[in-house]
């Protein structure tokens, strides 16, 4: 399928495609014409990139751990990196949670003074 093609059924616009491409994120074949070539399996990897962009993590990160959850039979120890990075964003958004939580309270003090 055409650039054009993904773009409409993965919700992303051509250029964040080209934008992933670069990045070593996705990589289509290329047709005689020059154009690119993407395939289905493209759309399940756009969704998990999306994914984990949504918990936070950076494309370097994900471009390292990508691999070990596309693997259809990892290697012992291939999802050792990606289970690494996952503890880490964990731990990330914990904290996270624990400084908009105590910002909250602070707020609600000030609530609580001035109602």
């Amino acid at each position: 399928m055409l650039i054009s093609e993904l773009a409409r059924q993965s919700g992303l616009s051509p250029r964040m495609l080209r934008y992933y491409e670069e990045q070593g994120l996705i990589r289509p074949q290329r047709l005689a014409s020059g154009y690119r070539d993407y395939h289905r399996a493209d759309i399940q990897r756009l969704k998990h990139i999306q994914a984990l962009q949504d918990a936070g993590m950076t494309l370097l990160v994900i471009r390292r751990v990508l691999p070990s959850l596309l693997a259809v039979t990892p290697a012992p120890g291939a999802d050792a990196p990606l289970v690494q990075a996952l503890r880490k964003q964990r731990g990330h958004v914990l904290q996270a949670m624990l400084e908009q939580r105590r910002a909250l309270a602070i707020i609600d003090q000030y609530l609580a003074a001035h109602h």
